[in-house]
């Protein structure tokens, strides 16, 4: 690292960031206050501008609780170090698979039977590569590995290797918004797991499939893939059933009945006899769907509390992706709290890991929700600027959802600018295609803005579309939602019944 490079120290800033977040900080000048620096030279630090000297990063180190080295060493982590051992390895076994396939043996047998070998050890060579690229989240150079190791497994006849092939694949696909791919790979790879016997590429293909029918809206097709794991002789596909159970009934609304298949799944994991860490991998994944629920109820104090804890946990068990869903849960609690500027921080770190991933679910979501923050702070011309860019992004995503949160945010910052006519042609986009995808409380709160949009223009229907996001809101446990419909209605909130003030819908904010 080039510390004299504005890379390199860009590059530092970035490591003293991560140091902090994983240390537990509440935000950087709660750290700058601790480290005894200004607010100033913290973001100066992170952002690349200022070179820290070398006491204040040993004071750094001792606060985070990291070695100097990693701080400053080129790969403190590995991952890319072991990538390129592996590409260099896989460099070497292809030039001897070469050598091999162009000498004229005189022997055709020998000359088979050794070009067999070649290709062998590049197919393992190649299966460890992909292993390493998808541990380190490169999902372009997974999608290339994967082609290569479905090739020469199809030549070999291998079939697990085939197996295992595709589904990397599969992984890689969804990452990159292929869903068609995606798709056609994880259904070949689970109908040879199961041709195999593999419980184990089963249950993989079978996760990977339900949360690419999820996203595409097909609830009943992912219950179907789902279900046949619930009775599994073993505790794993078991807790798995269910926890994707779970964030099916949470996306369709049926909050209550989500809560119970996680306290089933929890109940499970509890039971079985399994190593520490796999138990603590089915936990992590297990709480992420408890901050999911909360936060699809509104209800944010619980929500906060079971996202720091995902947070806890997941940094604990080294899970990468369900830190960033921990990160995207406290930002969404921190956008619907009003908390805008820690909002912003953590929307800031999800852009910069949706970047390095090549992550487009991440970069959408960490999008559309900038563009939220942006209207809470009087900028809707930027909000719609990043809701478009959420657009782009979520059509060619796997998961729709993007596009319909886009939709919403777009609509919100027309309706912010007063521009009606734009607004409810956003909202309505938005309120057709979460009810197509079944995501139910994108759909209740697309119908509120709507509401609020034909208050706006004085049509007297509003009263009716608030009603629906109302009932539609109440039904699913949204309660947040229902009580911003409440206040819509002019309904006080010690009303034994329905009473909608005459004046409501002239004055609506």
């Amino acid at each position: 690292m080039d510390l004299r490079a504005h890379c390199g120290r860009k590059e530092l800033g970035r490591r003293i960031q991560a140091a902090i977040a994983q240390a537990g900080y509440s935000s950087l000048p709660a750290f700058a206050e601790e480290l005894g620096c200004s607010r100033a030279l913290i973001y100066q630090y992170i952002g690349g501008e200022v070179l820290v000297q070398l006491d204040r990063l040993c004071a750094i180190a001792d606060l985070t609780g990291h070695a100097l080295d990693w701080f400053i060493s080129p790969d403190p982590n590995g991952a890319t170090g072991e990538v390129t051992r592996l590409e260099e390895q896989l460099g070497q076994t292809g030039e001897r698979c070469e050598q091999l396939e162009a000498a004229l043996a005189a022997d055709r047998g020998a000359r088979l039977t050794d070009a067999d070998a070649a290709r062998r050890s590049l197919l393992e060579a190649l299966q460890e590569l992909c292993r390493a690229q998808r541990q380190a989240g490169d999902l372009q150079a997974l999608s290339r590995g994967a082609a290569r190791c479905e090739e020469l497994a199809r030549q070999l006849a291998d079939e697990p290797a085939l197996m295992g092939a595709l589904l990397h694949a599969g992984h890689a696909a969804i990452g990159l918004g292929e869903r068609d791919s995606a798709e056609e790979a994880l259904r070949a790879a689970l109908e040879l797991a199961e041709e195999l016997a593999d419980e184990r590429a089963v249950l993989s293909a079978r996760q990977e499939l339900v949360r690419v029918l999820q996203a595409a809206g097909h609830l009943e097709d992912a219950r179907e893939a789902a279900r046949p794991l619930l009775d599994a002789q073993r505790w794993w596909p078991r807790w798995a059933a269910r926890v994707a159970l779970a964030a099916i009934d949470e996306q369709a609304g049926e909050l209550r009945s989500a809560e119970v298949y996680i306290e089933d799944a929890e109940r499970v994991i509890a039971e079985a006899d399994a190593p520490g860490e796999h138990a603590r991998i089915a936990t992590v994944y297990a709480q992420s769907n408890r901050a999911n629920i909360a936060l699809a109820r509104g209800d944010y104090a619980a929500a906060a509390r079971e996202a720091d804890r995902l947070h806890e946990l997941a940094a604990e068990a080294g899970l990468p992706d369900q830190v960033r869903e921990a990160t995207l849960n406290r930002a969404i609690v921190a956008l619907r709290t009003g908390a805008l500027d820690r909002a912003e921080e953590l929307l800031g770190r999800l852009r910069d890991w949706a970047q390095m991933a090549g992550d487009k679910r991440l970069a959408g979501l960490a999008a559309v929700f900038e563009g939220e923050r942006l209207i809470g702070v009087g900028e809707p011309a930027q909000a719609r600027q990043l809701a478009q860019q959420g657009i782009e992004l979520g059509n060619g995503s796997v998961s729709g959802q993007i596009v319909a949160e886009a939709e919403l945010v777009l609509g919100m910052a027309y309706l912010a600018d007063a521009l009606v006519d734009d607004a409810l042609y956003h909202l309505r986009r938005c309120r057709d295609r979460a009810h197509r995808l079944e995501l139910r409380r994108v759909e209740a709160f697309a119908r509120l803005q709507e509401g609020r949009a034909l208050s706006l223009a004085g049509e007297r229907q509003w009263v009716e579309t608030v009603r629906e996001a109302r009932d539609l809101a109440r039904t699913c446990g949204y309660e947040d939602l229902a009580e911003v419909a409440r206040v819509l209605l002019g309904i006080p909130e010690d009303a034994p019944g329905e009473q909608i003030s005459a004046d409501t819908g002239k004055d609506q904010p």
